[in-house]
């Protein structure tokens, strides 16, 4: 059975399927949580507001995701720093 430090802290001792799981998992499950927040915000303002408003909204979440992407790897990319 896994436990919580073993995905929580990779290290060089462990395999490198581990690591990448440890690493990757948090951001798959927030683009989850965001697709599927996403889908019934599209249900709500399709059923409530139109197609028209369904349209706009589908329009701009690619682009948000876009922003939020760039923002992240610009954000991440001014840390590491050569000394």
């Amino acid at each position: 059975m896994l436990s919580f430090s073993d995905i929580a802290w990779p290290t060089a001792t462990r395999p490198f399927r581990w690591q990448l799981l440890a690493l990757c998992s948090p951001m798959v499950m927030s683009n989850v949580i965001q697709s599927i927040a996403a889908t019934v915000n599209g249900v709500y303002v399709g059923r409530l507001l139109g197609t028209g408003a369904y349209a706009v909204m589908s329009i701009a979440l690619p682009v948000i995701f876009l922003c939020t992407s760039l923002g992240a790897a610009i954000g991440s990319g001014g840390v590491h720093r050569r000394w």
